[in-house]
């Protein structure tokens, strides 16, 4: 196998190959060494840099929290405080009791405080972050830390060495924070360059690699000055050696150390790697390309691979990486931790085939505790992009069992969404794949001698065809009169598109059920391109009630998706839907009188509804009710302790109390402003569960935000926001 630091560089006759695998410019080969002016230390403090009313909105963030926590007793404060400090206070109760306590008492508790649960943590984040400002930065780090999604966002208004070096990093080693850390850099160029002077011009290493980018970055970003000035601070050897920095192109800069070869890695045994001509790869730049891969500074690698990618196949690429993860994997004893590179390779190289076998492996790598692994994994899913990839990590967000991966899956999405300036829901429409099928929803499967047509029925089940037309129960294995490439690759094919279809159909039906509930809007544009003209959403679309409200949210009129994907309106006649229009599902309580009609249209058309819909029942709650901010009729009842938990389906929380067990069930609603809440007894203890088989409601109620100069009551909600309420509280007491 040949060595990395033997090959040297390639012969120039090799005109076919990317420059990149040509000439490797190894610091070691090239005998370059970058300059270090020693001794060089920032002054620069932790600080909190607000823009105009910035602090004041975070700190009048709404937090939706129980009515003891609006305006807390101060006994119960200080008491909270000593529970703190002696580890007793329940992790869900911590960030509440800092936000809330005195000042005075919390100031010294941040520096070490680490925040255990992160879900729906943005608010009181942004208050924490306003009332204590610098003082909050640990906080905010840890947070990073933990949610870079959500720490990107929270680091903005502060600044300090620790928040300088993170943006680096992140500039250079997870490409999905790098927007956050662009923006970060643009609002304190001063700040940053301060900061990652010193750290360019130390010793070679991650740190310099990762400081010597960022101040490239706010250079071509228009802040030159800025650089020039902070290093100018630190005199003239500082300022050369920057400038000499500044005028490097990256990929022409030598890596910061030169990769070895792992003794796992055997080049002759990898999938070839192809040019797009055809031509085989010579090993000596297969070699390189290795070398390239491992490189620890992983925008770095994507950067270097980003050259070579245009020049090869993209599918031995692909398998060329599958390849190297497997021979990782499959080497004598334990895979090294150090070369878990491969997964990153895999991400990409990567095509939609890998992503199949790469999803396999993260539940393999979590259900057997290699937890960093299966994140690793993850990532790469990330990095790969594709509608299939993320159809996979949204599935792990909501499905995984292993909270580390189901929470990093989270995340990612969180990242990615706010990348593409998409809420989750807007994100999750974007991704459902087309899996290759045509406008029709179907595809042709070619055996040779023999085709055959797939696609899916309004169940999203799938159907054959042969070339008559006829259905056929299943799409046949392919026989000796087949030809021997393509019907294996057919069949192969019709086999993973089966297997991902029915890993989506419930969960797209799912979402349009949430979508009904929470009454999601789409714009036209994005209904027509989005839902009807995709080759398996439509056929939830044409199952379905659309209607368009008017300015005052009340429904103004419905059609329906017809079998051709035209629109058509209660008279079954053709509706044309107005561009600037925007589009929901329909609830029966907004039909009225039109109900019947529009239920007695659908049996005659043998329409199958996903989920219940125009048969939804609908619930009113009394005058008494309305004027009330409890509902004594569910009061005192008892209900199984699993329709409880079932409850965080319909879009339910459950929330623990003072002594660990859950206590309460909420549900935002008033587009958030008001919370109703289903107190219960004896509580939930989480661990044990099955010991608890039933509860009984102690009261529910509906709160506002606090300092509201009106009472909440049961009558600020409207028709259908009352009617799903009690729809799932009659579920919970049936």
């Amino acid at each position: 196998m040949p060595n990395v630091e033997s090959t040297g560089r390639l012969s120039g006759a090799q005109t076919d190959l990317p420059g990149t695998l040509i000439d490797p410019v190894w610091a070691a080969e090239q005998g370059l060494g970058p300059a270090v002016v020693e001794g060089l230390v920032t002054a620069v403090e932790d600080t909190a840099q607000w823009r105009s009313g910035e602090r004041e909105a975070w700190g009048n963030t709404w937090l939706n929290w129980p009515s003891v926590w609006a305006d807390p007793d101060p006994d119960r404060m200080v008491s909270g405080i000593a529970r703190f400090k002696d580890k007793s206070l329940l992790p869900e109760h911590e960030p509440k009791l800092l936000v809330k306590a005195p000042t005075e008492l919390v100031r010294p508790l941040l520096a070490k405080w680490r925040p255990q649960n992160l879900e729906g943590a943005a608010p009181w984040a942004r208050v924490l972050i306003a009332r204590f400002g610098a003082d909050a930065i640990p906080v905010a780090l840890k947070i990073a830390k933990k949610s870079p999604a959500l720490g990107g966002e929270l680091l903005q208004p502060l600044t300090g060495p620790a928040i300088a070096r993170l943006m680096a990093d992140w500039l250079v080693a997870r490409p999905s924070q790098r927007p956050a850390a662009v923006a970060w850099l643009d609002r304190h160029p001063a700040v940053a360059a301060e900061v990652l002077v010193p750290e360019a011009l130390g010793a070679p290493g991650l740190a310099r690699s990762a400081a010597e980018e960022t101040l490239r970055v706010l250079t071509e970003r228009g802040h030159r000055e800025a650089v020039l000035a902070a290093a100018a601070g630190h005199g003239p050897a500082a300022r050369d050696a920057t400038g000499a920095i500044l005028a490097i192109d990256r990929l022409e800069a030598p890596p910061a150390r030169t990769p070895k070869p792992p003794k796992w890695l055997d080049l002759a045994k990898l999938p070839p790697l192809l040019l797009t001509t055809g031509t085989p790869v010579p090993q000596p730049a297969v070699a390189l390309l290795c070398a390239i891969l491992a490189l620890p500074d992983v925008g770095e690698v994507a950067g270097r691979v980003g050259t070579v990618s245009p020049a090869c196949d993209p599918t031995s690429l692909a398998a060329f990486s599958w390849g190297l993860l497997e021979q990782w994997q499959s080497g004598a004893g334990t895979p090294p931790a150090k070369d878990a590179w491969t997964i990153t390779a895999v991400g990409l190289l990567g095509g939609d085939d890998e992503v199949r076998r790469l999803v396999e492996l993260i539940h393999d790598w979590a259900d057997s505790g290699k937890g960093a692994r299966a994140v690793k994994g993850l990532d790469a899913l990330g990095a790969i992009g594709s509608d299939i990839a993320l159809m996979y990590v949204d599935r792990i967000s909501r499905t995984s069992k292993v909270k580390r991966l189901k929470t990093r899956a989270g995340n990612l999405l969180a990242e990615i969404a706010r990348q593409r300036q998409l809420s989750d829901e807007q994100l999750a429409d974007r991704v459902v794949p087309r899996f290759g099928l045509d406008t029709h929803g179907s595809m042709t499967l070619d055996y040779g001698p023999r085709r055959f047509t797939v696609g899916f029925d309004e169940q999203l089940k799938p159907w054959v065809a042969d070339d008559t037309g006829a259905r056929r129960a299943q799409l046949p294995k392919p026989s000796a009169k087949d030809d021997p490439a393509l019907a294996p690759e057919a069949h192969a094919r019709f086999a993973a598109l089966r297997r991902d279809v029915r890993a989506i159909a419930a969960d797209q039906i799912r979402r349009m059920e949430r979508a009904l509930v929470e009454r999601r809007r789409w714009s036209a544009e994005e209904f027509q391109r989005l839902l009807v003209d995709h080759p398996l959403l439509w056929h939830l679309a044409r199952r379905l009630l659309w209607g368009v409200p008017a300015p005052d949210g009340r429904l103004r009129t419905a059609f329906r998706v017809a079998e051709d994907r035209s629109l058509a309106d209660a008279d079954d006649e053709a509706f044309m839907l107005d561009p600037a229009a925007s589009v929901g599902i329909v609830h029966p309580v907004e039909l009225g009188d039109g109900l019947a009609g529009w239920a007695e249209l659908f049996a005659d058309y043998e329409i199958i509804q996903p989920f219940p819909q125009l048969g939804r029942g609908v619930f009113a709650l009394t005058a008494e009710e309305g004027n009330a901010a409890e509902l004594s009729r569910f009061e005192g009842i008892e209900v199984p302790t699993g329709k409880l938990l079932g409850l965080r389906s319909r879009g339910w929380q459950l929330c623990i109390g003072d002594d660990g067990t859950w206590e309460r069930a909420e549900r935002a609603v008033c587009g958030g402003t008001r919370t109703v809440r289903v107190s219960i007894s004896p509580g939930i203890p989480p661990a044990y569960v099955a010991e608890h088989p039933k509860q009984t409601l102690d009261g529910v109620r509906i709160d506002g935000q606090p300092g509201d100069g009106d009472p909440a009551r049961f009558g600020d909600l409207d028709a259908l926001g009352a009617s799903e309420i009690l729809r799932d509280l009659g579920y919970l007491v049936s």
